[in-house]
Parts: C-alpha cells; structure tokens; sequence
C-alpha cells in the first residue's frame, strides 16, 4: 500500500480515497504542474486479469466525454498496473 508523500512516476501521493474488491484509488499531485488528479491502484493476479484491466484503460484512455474520466497514463506500481486519471 502507498501513503502520503510516496512518489510513483511523476506524481506524489496525497492520500488515499477508498479501497475496493479489485483497487485502491488515491489523490495524487503532479509536482510540476501541481494538477491533483487520481490514481487507481490494480492489484491482479495472474495474466489474464492484467491483460483485460490494461485492454479497458485503453479503452478508456480513447473516450472523450463530460461524464467519463480522462486517463491520462498507465503506470507501474511496483509490481502492480495504475491508472492516473483526472
């Protein structure tokens, strides 16, 4: 699990929003921009599940609409999959 003030590519974490069957999101700051977006933390096991969560942020990452977060890049976290999104 991440806490405040750990960083994982180019954002700090702040703190931790919730915690769910599949992920963990938390509220990240880019230091350069000072933007707060969210991080969804993936923890999966197996190849299977890995590839279907990284198929979906793709997915994600293509739709542009008001009511749908944009992701803005998927990262490594350790030896889990996160999407930072806004």
């Amino acid at each position: 699990m991440l806490k405040a003030g750990d960083v994982v590519g180019r954002v700090r974490i702040e703190r931790l929003v919730g915690r769910g069957a599949m992920a963990t999101v938390y509220v990240v700051v880019d230091d350069a921009t000072g933007e707060r977006l969210a991080l969804k933390v993936v923890d999966l096991a197996g190849r299977q599940p890995r590839e279907r969560f990284e198929r979906e942020a793709e997915v994600q990452g293509r739709i542009r609409h008001p009511n749908v977060d944009e992701v803005r890049e998927v990262l490594q976290v350790g030896q889990l999959v996160g999407l930072l999104m806004e």
